[in-house]
């Protein structure tokens, strides 16, 4: 059991070395990612809001039809058939708008700690020993610090 966190760790092989690989819950992730997102606070919020934007406008976009045929066409009036085929119109454009930049918000803000986590690790791999450099071969440090980050 490591006693600074109460369980035991995992041991796996790579290789001809042996290294301890640490398998976090999920708690322990987002308590970890928490101060890599918090610069992002105020475009994670807009990309939220967004989101909720969009969803508001996918619930929405079925009753305009509903509009349509209940109210609109029985009453025989032009204005009202073109002003809920325009809020459809309008309606799906929102949506789809809104998607489209929480998702590109979303995007830069995962590169951006990504980013930050890479950086992160080559600065902890600067600091290490020389003999933890000749032990582990730099292929295998670059593949677990940044392909796998």
């Amino acid at each position: 059991m490591s006693p600074r966190h109460g369980r035991r760790e995992k041991r796996e092989k790579h290789g001809s070395d042996d290294f301890d690989v640490r398998h976090y819950t999920l708690g322990e992730i987002l308590s970890r990612m928490r101060p890599l997102a918090a610069p992002h606070r105020g475009p994670l919020t807009a990309a939220l809001l967004l989101m909720l934007t969009t969803a508001a406008a996918v619930a929405v976009m079925p009753l305009l039809p509903k509009l349509m045929l209940d109210w609109a066409i029985p009453r025989h009036s032009l204005w009202l058939i073109l002003g809920v085929a325009g809020g459809f119109f309008v309606v799906g454009v929102v949506r789809m708008s809104a998607y489209y930049v929480a998702t590109l918000i979303l995007l830069w803000v995962g590169e951006a700690v990504v980013f930050r986590m890479r950086q992160m690790g080559f600065r902890h791999l600067q600091r290490l020993c020389l003999r933890f450099h000749s032990k582990y071969p730099s292929g295998f440090l670059y593949n677990r610090v940044f392909e796998n980050a």
